[in-house]
Order: structure tokens, then C-alpha cells, then sequence
């Protein structure tokens, strides 16, 4: 029964005690008395139990953390997809903070965790014909480095620099900067595309370690 209900009822029957000497204000305040007193549990809509002067529902309310672990996620394969790209000497991608639906924030993570893993692919590719010289540089090639600065120890120094000589080739600096700035972390790769074009012009005459 709800209040409106008591309150309804009291004010009945106060109409027939009109003369009474509480007054014709007494069936408001035993309404009001009886309003403001604990319910009982038949008082309580299905589902729900007394709780002082009102009704809680009796099955817990949940937290969706769910939302909570795809901003994680989101960030995650961002600093990932910004750590392949940085590996690979490549410009990254500004992630903006987005206070959209949790299905927006999950769409953005599953959409970051593809681009992840696209640069980590693109980095290991990268790498490979970069720095994994035994995949792609010719014997003669690594000969002529241990020679030249490998002390016998193919394929040579990459990061040499005698300052008048550079690269693991031991290619005068004026000639390889002709072909590409020497900054001390020029990949193989590149350190051999230079040695490959001075020797498509000049020969092996080129260096002195060039019959090895």
C-alpha cells in the first residue's frame, strides 16, 4: 500500500470524526507518521526488498568495466604501433583522446590493434633488408669489408669511421657523401648500395683491398 493510499483512507474516515478533539489535522499527521515508517516487505515492488523508508532492488548493479580495459587497450597498441614505427625510423601518429561510446573507444582499439600489428610487420621487413646483410649482400662484397675494416671478420664495421673513411667499406668520405649523407648509423643496406655504385663506375680498382 503507498502512501497516497494511507493518506487517502485516514482522510476518510477523519470526515466522520470531525468533532474529535485531536482536530481535523490529527488524520494528516498519523499519514504522515505512517508514511515516513519503515516498509514492510509486501510494501516492496517484485525483486526489490525494505531498505529503511523505501525499496532497493535485491540484485547487485555492475560496473561495465569493459570500457575501462579498451582505453587501456587503446593506448596499448597505440605505444606499440608508435614503437614499430620509431623502430623503423618513421614518423608516428597522434592518438586523440576520445570520450565517445564504449562500442566507439572498442571500434578505435580493434582498429589500432590492426595498425600494430601492420607495423610490426612493416618494421620486421624493414629491418631485414636493412640489417640482415647475410640475406642479400654478395660474398665479394663482405671479402672486401673484412679487408678493409673487418680485420679479417666479415662483412666489416658498419658504424667505421676513420674520419677521412667511413662505412664498413672504408669509402672515402667525400665519395660516399655523394651518394648519401654519412651520419655513423647508415644502415648496411645503404652502406652497400654506395659501395655498389662506386664499384659499378670505378671497378674494385677502387679499393685497395679490392682483389680480396
Amino acid at each position: 500500500m503507498t502512501a497516497c493510499s494511507v493518506i487517502a483512507i485516514l482522510a476518510t474516515q477523519a470526515s466522520g470524526a470531525a468533532g474529535s478533539a485531536a482536530g481535523p489535522l490529527a488524520p494528516l499527521n498519523q499519514a504522515r507518521e505512517l508514511a515516513a515508517s519503515p516498509r514492510a516487505a509486501s510494501d516492496c515492488p517484485p525483486g526489490s526488498k525494505p531498505a529503511g523508508v523505501g525499496c532497493i532492488d535485491r540484485h547487485p548493479v555492475f560496473i561495465d568495466r569493459g570500457c575501462a580495459s579498451a582505453r587501456r587497450g587503446l593506448r596499448y597498441y597505440h605505444s606499440r604501433y608508435t614503437y614499430w614505427r620509431s623502430r623503423a625510423q618513421r614518423g608516428s601518429a597522434v592518438l586523440v583522446t576520445h570520450s565517445g561510446s564504449c562500442v566507439r573507444v572498442r571500434h578505435l582499439a580493434e582498429l589500432w590493434r590492426g595498425r600494430a600489428r601492420t607495423a610490426r610487420r612493416s618494421f620486421l621487413r624493414w629491418h631485414r633488408e636493412q640489417y640482415e646483410w647475410w640475406l642479400w649482400l654478395p660474398d665479394k662484397f663482405a671479402r672486401v669489408g673484412a679487408c678493409e675494416t673487418g680485420y679479417g671478420r666479415r662483412p666489416g664495421d658498419w658504424s667505421w669511421d676513420s674520419g677521412t673513411y667511413v662505412s664498413a667499406f672504408g669509402i672515402y668520405r667525400p665519395a660516399y657523401e655523394a651518394y648519401h649523407r654519412w651520419t655513423g648509423h647508415n644502415t648496411p643496406r645503404e652502406q652497400y648500395e654506395v659501395a655498389a655504385a662506386i664499384q659499378a663506375r670505378f671497378g674494385w680498382s677502387a679499393w685497395g683491398c679490392g682483389g680480396a
